[in-house]
C-alpha cells in the first residue's frame, strides 16, 4: 500500500511539474510573439538612423493609442527611435511641457498634436529655429513654422457629418452642434471648418436643418453630457445633436438615454469607440465620423524620415474620413477600435 502511495504520489508530482513547464513555455511562446510595445518608447532592432518624439493629449484615449501603434509601427519598418510622451489625461501645460523637453533634448524631429495654437506657434516656431523639423498631428497650428500637417480634412469630416445628420432627420432638423475644445473659449480654425463643412452639406437637402446652437465642451465625459441637458431642456425643439470628438459623444448619448430621448434626439458623433459602435448597433446613435489614427501615427513618423532624408515631405497628409451607420458598423465593429 505504501509502495502504491509513493508510486501516485511521485505520478502525481511529475504530472504537475511536467504542466507547470508546459504553461510556462506557452505563455513565454504567446509574450514574445504578442508582447506591447512599452508604452512610452519603441527602438527599431538596429541602430535608429533618428530619434523622433511624439506628443499627444492623452494616454487614457483609444484613439491616441492608435496613432501610437502607427507611429510604433512605422519606427519598426524605417529604423527609428520614436518616444512617445503625453499627460494622463488632457492637460495643455503638460503637452507644452513635453514639447518643450523634446526641443531641450534636441531629438531629430517632433510630430505634436495642437490642442491651441496660439500657445503651441511660438514653440513649434523655437523648435524650427533650433533646426528640429516638426509636423503636427489630428489637429494644426497653420500659422506656425511646422512642415507639415497630418490629419482629418476637417472640412470633410464637417460634411460627412452634416450629411448623416439630414439623412437621420429626412433633411429637417433643429440641430445643435457641440465642438470639443480643451481650451472652453479657444478660437480653433481646424474646428470651424468642421461647422463651415457641416453648414455646406446641409444646403443640398431639400428639407431645412437649421443649426440652434453651436457650443464647445470642456474637458471630460460629464461637460458635454451638461451641456447636452441643458441644450435639450431649454430648447425643445432641437432634434439632433452633432458632436465632433468621440467622449463628447459618449457625454451627450448617455445623456439622451437618461432623459429618455432616444428616438427623438438623433445623435451623430465622432469616433469608433467599442461604446459608440455598441450605440449604433442598437439604434441610439446614429451615425459616427470615423478617421484612421493608426493612419496618423505611421504617416507623422514618415513625413519626419522623408524631412531628414530627402528634406520636404507634403505640406497636407490627409487620412480618410467615413461614415459608419448602422448599415456598415458589423464590418467595423471586428476591426480596430478607437478610430
Amino acid at each position: 500500500m505504501n509502495k502504491k502511495k509513493k508510486f501516485v504520489i511521485l505520478f502525481i508530482s511529475l504530472f504537475l511539474v511536467l504542466t507547470i513547464a508546459i504553461a510556462t513555455v506557452l505563455i513565454n511562446s504567446v509574450r514574445e510573439e504578442s508582447a506591447p510595445i512599452d508604452d512610452k518608447f519603441a527602438q527599431s532592432v538596429e541602430k535608429p538612423d533618428y530619434h523622433f518624439a511624439v506628443i499627444a493629449p492623452s494616454s487614457y484615449d483609444p484613439f491616441w493609442s492608435d496613432v501610437k501603434k502607427g507611429a510604433f509601427k512605422a519606427a519598426r519598418e524605417f529604423n527609428v527611435a520614436v518616444e512617445f510622451n503625453s499627460p494622463r489625461f488632457t492637460n495643455l501645460d503638460e503637452e507644452l511641457q513635453y514639447l518643450n523637453i523634446a526641443i531641450a533634448s534636441n531629438v531629430d524631429g517632433i510630430a505634436t498634436h495642437v490642442p491651441d495654437e496660439t500657445m503651441f506657434t511660438p514653440v513649434i516656431n523655437n523648435a524650427i529655429k533650433n533646426n528640429i523639423p516638426v509636423v503636427t498631428v489630428e489637429s494644426d497650428a497653420n500659422n506656425s513654422g511646422r512642415m507639415a500637417y497630418i490629419g482629418n480634412n476637417n472640412y470633410e469630416v464637417g460634411t460627412v457629418g452634416g450629411k448623416m445628420v439630414a439623412d437621420a432627420t429626412d433633411g429637417k432638423s433643429k440641430v445643435a452642434i457641440i465642438l470639443n475644445g480643451y481650451i472652453p473659449d479657444a478660437g480653433d480654425v481646424s474646428q470651424n471648418l468642421r461647422v463651415t463643412g457641416f453648414k455646406d452639406a446641409v444646403k443640398s437637402y431639400k428639407g431645412k436643418v437649421d443649426i440652434e446652437e453651436i457650443r464647445i465642451s470642456g474637458m471630460g465625459i460629464f461637460s458635454a453630457g451638461e451641456i447636452a441637458n441643458e441644450l435639450i431642456t431649454n430648447n425643445p425643439q432641437i432634434n439632433a445633436i452633432f458632436c465632433t470628438n468621440p467622449r463628447d459623444t459618449l457625454g451627450v448619448t448617455q445623456m439622451v438615454v437618461d432623459l429618455n430621448k432616444v428616438g427623438q434626439i438623433k445623435v451623430v458623433g465622432s469616433g469608433s469607440y467599442p461604446e459608440i459602435l455598441r450605440y449604433i448597433e442598437k439604434n441610439v446613435i446614429y451615425g459616427s465620423v470615423v478617421s484612421d489614427p493608426q493612419d496618423m501615427g505611421y504617416k507623422a513618423i514618415r513625413a519626419l524620415v522623408e524631412l531628414k532624408t530627402a528634406k520636404r515631405t507634403s505640406a497636407y497628409v490627409g487620412t480618410e474620413v467615413y461614415a459608419v451607420t448602422k448599415d456598415n458598423v458589423a464590418a467595423l465593429s471586428t476591426g480596430d477600435t478607437g478610430k
